[in-house]
C-alpha cells in the first residue's frame, strides 16, 4: 500500500510479507518513507526502507537422517532481523538512474541454541547494490513508437570473495505509450522475453525466463 502525506515532496508506503521457501518462513513488514526534490525538467528522489521479519525453520519439512542430529534443534525457534535500505532516483524525461543498498544491517541468522550460535551466525544475508539505468525516446519518422534500453547489474560487498555479480540488458519497443514487447539478457545465461498493456492506468505485464542451467531446462523457464 501506499500513502501520500500533505506535502506533495513526501510519500510513505508499507508492505505485509508472509513467503514460504521450501522449509523456510519469513512474516514480517516494512515501512518506506520518499522524499522528492523537483528540478528543472527532472526529479531527484531519496528513499529510506526499514523492516522487521521474523525467521522460521518448519519443522514438518524438514527430515533428518539421524534423529539426534543437534541441527534439528534449528527447528524449534524462530529470530527476528531488523533491518534498512536506502536509495535514491534521477529521472528525467528521456533518462533514468537509480541506486539502491539493501540488507544494510547484514543480519546474522544466528538461533538462540547457544550450541549452534557459531555455526549458524556465519549464515545471513549479504549487503546488496542494485543499479537501475534507462533510456528511452520516440523514432524520430514514428512518433508512436518509442525505444526503452535498460541495464540493472546486481552485486553485493562479498564480490572480491568469488561470488559473481549479475546483469540485465533488456531492450523494449512501447506504441502509442500502451502496448510493449521486449527481449533481454541476463549475465546467468537467461533469455528474457516480455509483453504488455496499459488500459485505464492499470499496467498488465507478461515476462518469460529461460535460463541454460539445468533446473530452468527441466522447468521449462518461469512465468511472471
Amino acid at each position: 500500500c501506499r500513502a501520500v502525506l500533505s506535502a506533495p515532496r513526501t510519500g510513505l508506503g508499507a508492505a505485509l510479507i508472509n513467503d514460504y521457501n521450501g522449509a523456510f518462513e519469513r512474516a514480517g513488514f516494512s515501512a518506506t518513507y520518499a522524499y522528492h526534490i523537483f528540478l528543472n525538467q527532472a526529479q531527484m528522489s531519496f528513499g529510506l526502507t526499514g523492516s522487521l521479519m521474523q525467521m522460521k525453520i518448519r519443522e514438518k519439512y524438514v527430515e533428518f537422517k539421524d534423529p539426534d542430529d543437534r541441527m534439528s534443534r534449528l527447528t524449534n525457534g524462530s529470530i527476528w532481523i531488523p533491518d534498512f535500505a536506502v536509495g535514491f532516483n534521477y529521472v528525467t524525461r528521456k533518462f533514468h538512474v537509480g541506486y539502491a543498498v539493501e540488507q544494510l544491517f547484514e543480519s546474522r541468522l544466528a538461533f538462540s541454541d547457544a550450541s549452534l550460535q557459531l555455526s549458524s551466525s556465519k549464515v545471513g544475508y549479504n549487503r546488496i547494490h542494485t543499479l537501475l539505468t534507462s533510456f528511452h525516446n520516440e523514432f524520430r519518422n514514428n512518433p508512436h513508437w518509442e525505444y526503452e534500453t535498460t541495464c540493472l547489474v546486481k552485486s553485493n560487498d562479498k564480490v572480491s570473495k568469488g561470488l559473481k555479480a549479475q546483469a540485465d540488458a533488456l531492450l523494449r519497443f512501447v506504441y502509442k505509450k500502451s502496448y510493449w514487447f521486449g527481449a533481454g539478457y541476463r549475465t546467468s545465461n537467461d533469455a528474457i522475453l516480455l509483453l504488455g498493456f496499459k488500459h485505464n492506468n492499470i499496467y498488465f505485464t507478461y515476462a518469460f525466463d529461460y535460463g541454460s542451467n539445468e533446473m530452468a531446462r527441466n522447468s521449462y523457464g518461469s512465468h511472471e
